[in-house]
C-alpha cells in the first residue's frame, strides 16, 4: 500500500494498518508522531512493536541526492523483509 499526505499532514498508521492488515511500514520524511505513534525512532533503524515493523527515513528527495542514504535505506529494507 502506498500512502501519501499533502505537506506531511499527520495521520494514524494504526488506523490504516487495522483497515488493511499492514504488518510493515516505511515512512519517508515522517516522524513517528506525525504517523500517529507515541514513540521515538532513530532514522534508518527498524522498530519492531506488537508484531509490526517500522522504518523511518529521510524524505525521498534527500535520499535520491545522497548515495550514503540510499545505502542505509537499502540495508534497512533488506533487514525488514528478511524471513
Amino acid at each position: 500500500l502506498y500512502f501519501s499526505t499533502p505537506e506531511k499532514q499527520p495521520f494514524s498508521f494504526t488506523e490504516l494498518s487495522r483497515r488493511w492488515d499492514l504488518q510493515r511500514g516505511i515512512f519517508f520524511g515522517f516522524t513517528p508522531a506525525q504517523a500517529g505513534f507515541n514513540f521515538q525512532a532513530q532514522l534508518y533503524r527498524l522498530v519492531r512493536l506488537s508484531g509490526k515493523t517500522y522504518l523511518f527515513v529521510d524524505d525521498l528527495a534527500k535520499i535520491q541526492a545522497d548515495a550514503g542514504l540510499k545505502k542505509l535505506l537499502w540495508e534497512g529494507m533488506k533487514e525488514m523483509f528478511e524471513r
